[in-house]
């Protein structure tokens, strides 16, 4: 069996630790405790590296396309490793969420988001499951969103964001290895408690 588990983000030194990259830094935090590197595989337009987990491939991938066109990534890996849209979890920010909650589901809208939105066109399916993970929403008119996205943490918002990848870290680690409901059992809960 194959996983798919795509942390949206965009690439490049300019957006390096902004609130939109927080799917590329459970990525890397994934690769890190999976002791696996990053290669450039330009057939799917991303950095992928492959780990085993008991006898299920894990694939990780950060696109390259810049999170508007995350679709295109998730699409050519799909097709490569012949996973259905069940096998894929896509992992990215949510300025909805307050900063540090996790948010784990098996299906859905965008929610306004268009890396997930470019996922789920690409897929032709809204049943991919996610990890959302919550940037918090500035106190700026909303026009002012694509700003605070792009910005980086302070001093406490990185200790709670490095906190939110740790968790949730364990929290794909348990989806894979206990299920996505098992998994939101414990994580969600977790988050809606403030813990």
């Amino acid at each position: 069996m194959t996983r798919l588990i795509i942390g949206l983000g965009n690439p490049g030194r300019e957006y390096e630790g902004t609130r939109h990259n927080v799917g590329f830094l459970v990525a890397d935090a994934l690769a890190k405790k999976w002791r696996v590197e990053y290669k450039t595989r330009r057939k799917f337009a991303a950095e992928v590296a492959e780990a085993k987990r008991g006898e299920t491939t894990l694939v990780l991938a950060k696109p390259l396309t810049y999170m508007n066109l995350s679709g295109q990534t998730a699409a050519a890996l799909r097709s490569w490793y012949k996973a259905g849209p069940r096998d894929v979890l896509a992992i990215f920010d949510d300025a909805d969420l307050k900063l540090g909650q996790l948010r784990l589901r098996p299906d859905g809208s965008s929610g306004g988001h268009r890396g997930m939105q470019s996922v789920i066109d690409a897929l032709g399916t809204s049943e991919v499951p996610r990890l959302r993970l919550g940037i918090g929403r500035s106190d700026a008119k909303r026009g002012d969103l694509v700003d605070h996205v792009l910005s980086r943490f302070d001093a406490e918002g990185t200790k709670k964001a490095n906190e939110m990848v740790a968790r949730a870290v364990a929290a794909v680690e348990c989806a894979i290895d206990r299920g996505l409901s098992a998994a939101m059992n414990e994580f969600n809960k977790r988050t809606e408690e403030g813990t």
